[in-house]
């Protein structure tokens, strides 16, 4: 017997002495997935009462992993009367947090100012995370009345606002809340504004035929209070938080119109009688692409627009299929005369593809979701212009012809973008540029750990500290046309401290100004009147400068 059970745990020894230990990703991968059993749970109040906002809807949605999503990730909640909510079942990983009721601003976890940044969560397998906590801001409301030049009240103009963007040196203004249509009374209301500067603009609405034939060869301009048609000489309105601005009243610039017409064919040169045609603002004004100014139903792959206002617009056909549909896009300009005979030729979508270079680092990089953000408003969107990283950092995403900038949704920290180059050239700032029929290969999406931060503190009373804010802008004004990668605005902490993070390396002018709100990228007119007072500093590739500041007024 003895000498059965040696024979025995020699075999075993043998067998497990010739089978080859698993590697250690093999070895991870054996172990269970972590459970989706963490909980959050937070409050949401109204600021201007401090009572509880019943009926506020949260969103909870994941930010890392491969696609960030999954059970136990993305979800949504809704507060009961006393303003709670809770989520369940909430899976590992890094979230984000944001908050919408009608008639208030949306909010996001951390954030403490509007347009502020958010502060993500970490969730860890079983954890119970409470206090997660929004105070809902008001929204503030613009009300008044649309009439045409003999004082008759005009229904279906569309009421807008617009904000400055800074862009250069020239000013361009870009849509900033919602939109409204006015009633029969010539009403509009517009709500649930962020504080900021606006412009109030109206546009008669040309995609409805019927009121165009009946005006025939009259119609109306878009036009800015106090009833203007140049957008830079509209009287501008600073809106603090939960304030009313009422009883504007407008009346229309009446225009000689003209008619547009042509057709749609598709890349076999068949007729495309499905879907319609859009006519856009051009983004080449002081305007951006804030309305379409008509829509033409396609009948027998044709369309026509009758009194269509002098001034410079873009035809869009857009896909029926939002994944390959083809799509055609026309830059137009119309005079005093009318257009017929135009023809749009539809395309499919074309491709970009590339890698992402990212450096040696201790920290390995999930591959992230990647996304083509169109340069122009008014672009047409696919949903292929966004998509996962495969695991061998490889990437291809769909997009009609246009400039698209390529940006991640967002990069796993630590990580963060360094450049985006094709055939070498950085385009990082000025986009990546799809021709009709050229596939883009060959991008590079440069990826760091080493990140730039600057941080600092105000010195201040908590008084003048609530009601300030620090800016950081860069030292060269050309970059001031990039407003998104090279200007910050945040607002301090109670006890001055602030950390800004995610600028490019370079030089750069910073400041904290008294009785200064975040809110839209200011104009660089005004950054530029700020630098005297500011102080100036460059920051290095993976650098963290600490800075410290004294309040300064607004020059």
């Amino acid at each position: 017997m003895r000498a059965i059970l040696t024979a025995l745990l020699l075999g075993t020894a043998f067998i497990a002495a010739q089978t080859p230990a698993l590697p250690p990703t093999a070895q991870a991968s054996a172990q269970p997935p972590p459970k989706a059993n963490a909980v959050i749970r937070g409050h949401v109040t109204a600021s201007d009462t401090n009572q509880p906002a019943r009926r506020a809807q949260i969103r909870l949605n994941r930010t890392d992993g491969p696609r960030a999503g999954g059970p136990g990730t993305n979800m949504t909640a809704s507060t009961d009367a006393d303003g709670n909510y809770e989520f369940t079942g909430v899976a590992p990983g890094r979230y984000m947090l944001s908050v919408t009721k009608n008639g208030y601003i949306p909010g996001s976890f951390g954030a403490t100012q509007p347009n502020s940044p958010p502060r993500p969560i970490d969730v860890q397998e079983g954890r119970m995370i409470e206090h997660v906590d929004f105070a809902l801001i008001r929204g503030s409301v613009i009300t008044g009345r649309i009439f045409d030049e003999t004082g008759e009240p005009i229904s279906g103009v569309q009421v807008g606002v617009l904000r400055t963007i800074g862009n250069g040196d020239q000013r361009r203004l870009a849509p900033g809340g919602r939109m409204s249509s006015t009633d029969d009374l010539g009403s509009f209301r517009i709500f649930g504004l962020s504080p900021g500067e606006y412009v109030v603009q109206a546009q008669w609405r040309q995609n409805m035929p019927s009121s165009a034939e009946a005006l025939g060869r009259t119609g109306y301009a878009p036009t800015y209070f106090p009833g203007v048609t140049d957008a830079l000489s509209a009287q501008r309105f600073t809106l603090k938080a939960n304030q009313n601005i009422s009883d504007l009243v407008m009346a229309l610039v009446p225009v000689a119109t003209v008619r547009v017409s042509g057709s749609v064919v598709d890349s076999h040169g068949a007729p495309v009688s499905s879907g319609s045609v859009m006519l856009w603002q051009s983004s080449n004004g002081p305007v951006m692409g804030s309305m379409v100014s008509a829509s033409s139903p396609l009948r027998d792959g044709k369309f026509q627009f009758p009194g269509v206002a002098p001034g410079q617009y873009v035809l869009r056909k857009m896909p029926t299929n939002p994944t390959d549909g083809e799509s055609a896009s026309m830059d137009l300009s119309v005079g005093g005369d009318d257009i017929a005979d135009l023809q749009l030729t539809t395309s499919p979508p074309l491709k970009i593809s590339g890698r992402i270079v990212a450096e040696q680092a201790d920290v390995p990089l999930v591959p992230p979701r990647l996304m083509l953000t169109p340069v122009a408003q008014g672009t047409v969107m696919f949903s292929d212009q966004s998509g996962q990283a495969r695991g061998d950092l490889t990437f291809e995403l769909k997009a009609p012809p246009g400039l698209y900038r390529l940006q991640a949704q967002p990069m796993p920290p630590p990580w963060a973008i360094r450049a985006v180059k094709v055939g070498g050239v950085d385009v990082t700032d000025t986009g990546i540029e799809v021709k009709p029929g050229r596939d883009v290969t060959g991008v590079e999406l440069d990826v760091t750990t080493r990140t730039q931060t600057v941080n600092g503190s105000v010195s201040a009373s908590a008084d003048q500290i609530k009601d300030s804010s620090v800016l950081v802008f860069p030292g060269d004004a050309a970059k001031m046309k990039f407003p998104q990668r090279y200007v910050r605005v945040v607002r301090p902490g109670p006890e001055g401290r602030f950390t800004i993070g995610g600028l490019p390396p370079g030089d750069y002018s910073i400041i904290a100004l008294e009785h200064f709100s975040p809110g839209p990228t200011p104009e660089p007119d005004f950054l530029e009147r700020q630098r005297p007072s500011a102080t100036s500093f460059t920051l290095l590739e993976g650098e963290t400068r600490t800075i410290d500041l004294r309040l300064t007024s607004v020059s």
